[in-house]
């Protein structure tokens, strides 16, 4: 892809292509993965059919932000940012630890997130994002029962998962919506006995 073997013999892109160029900026409260920012970015570039390096460069830079560009100024000095390469660039960044979240803090942001108001499956799948930044190995789907149990928004429901026999992560999350259903369904009777009998 292009972002990490730049073309340097291709064309430059046109100037209406690099202004209607959008990708997301990336978060300097490292908020999202540096890698998959990155391998978006390289997903953007090649939609777009920017292949040039220095066009590269340019909007890679731009989408840093200040911050970054303060964190990049450190890191490359003495040389200036505008005399290095793309490739230069993109090193420095990778082999930065500030620029990637630290395992300490992934784990961190994974026991932080409860369900809350979230819908089941949308609480479970970004728990399985915050939890493949973290370094769990083997133990991924063991970390990810234990906060499910520990997360879950209904007490009533926390006490039952805690009872469950053998429970794993494929059992915890057929119990979790199974219940959702139930509860979705039981508020729906509800709101037609009402509208019949009232």
């Amino acid at each position: 892809m292009g972002l990490l073997f730049p073309d340097m013999t291709s064309e430059r892109a046109k100037p209406e292509v690099l202004r209607a160029f959008k990708h997301e900026k990336y978060p300097s409260d490292g908020s999202v993965d540096w890698d998959a920012w990155k391998t978006s970015l390289e997903f953007a570039f090649d939609a777009a059919g920017i292949e040039h390096h220095e066009d590269q460069r340019a909007l890679l830079l731009g989408k840093l932000g200040p911050e970054g560009i303060q964190l990049l100024t450190s890191l490359m000095f003495p040389k200036a940012v505008k005399e290095s390469t793309f490739k230069e660039i993109v090193d420095k960044l990778d082999a930065h630890p500030t620029i990637k979240e630290s395992n300490v803090i992934a784990v961190e942001r994974f026991r932080n997130r409860k369900q809350g108001s979230d819908a089941a499956q949308d609480w479970i799948a970004d728990l399985r994002r915050l939890a493949s930044r973290c370094k769990f190995g083997t133990e991924f789907e063991s970390q990810m029962c234990s906060q499910i149990v520990r997360g879950i928004a209904s007490t009533p429901n926390k006490i039952r998962l805690m009872e469950t026999r053998d429970l794993n992560l494929d059992k915890a999350i057929e119990l979790l919506t199974t219940w959702e259903l139930a509860r979705e369904s039981t508020l729906l009777k509800i709101v037609v006995w009402k509208r019949t009998n009232l």
